[in-house]
């Protein structure tokens, strides 16, 4: 079981990507500022490494406080090698993707443009899994827990996040953060 850290301001993306995480028998630990995320990091890191996360979901753009890129860069300049090791998936708004590079070069492995649509978050999740299934034979046993747990994600749960992305849209259109 994989143990997922999910970085948004929006309570309606933590709420909806946890029950997605946790749908596929997997652990979510909802965090709503780079701030909090990096305290749990360092305090688990510290008294309970076996409870660090294994995969990082991490709004790009969060208020008030820390940008996920901000977090990111100081997860993977650590000096806890447990703690600079997770790997971190971007979450973005659309409009958002000209700054996908700098959050590249924070240290994320990939990005999600948010809400997707239906076509482009199958072949999302296709492609994450494809680069993290690359990545395990040099990687951590953090890894191979994140590559299950997008192999569920994307092979079982696509309807619910679909929908649950659709309303973070709809959300968003008619001037309401959940």
């Amino acid at each position: 079981m994989a143990r997922v850290m999910i970085v948004d301001d929006s309570k309606v993306v933590r709420h909806y990507l946890s029950q997605m995480v946790e749908l596929a028998d997997h652990t979510a630990i909802q965090v709503e500022s780079g701030e909090k995320a990096l305290e749990l990091l360092e305090t688990r890191a510290k008294t309970e490494p076996t409870l660090l996360p294994d995969l990082i979901f991490m709004d790009v753009l969060m208020s008030p406080g820390m940008s996920g890129i901000e977090t990111t860069s100081k997860i993977k300049a650590s000096p806890i090698p447990a703690v600079a090791e997770v790997p971190v998936v971007f979450l973005t708004g659309i409009g958002e993707q000209d700054i996908v590079s700098k959050a590249l070069d924070a240290g994320a492995i990939d990005y999600m443009v948010k809400p997707s649509s239906a076509e482009s978050l199958p072949i999302f999740l296709s492609n994450l899994r494809k680069k993290l299934d690359r990545l395990l034979t040099m990687s951590t046993r953090s890894l191979k827990r994140g590559a299950g747990l997008i192999a569920d994600l994307s092979n079982e749960y696509l309807p619910s996040l679909l929908q649950m992305l659709h309303l973070e849209l709809h959300s968003r259109r008619n001037g309401h953060d959940l």
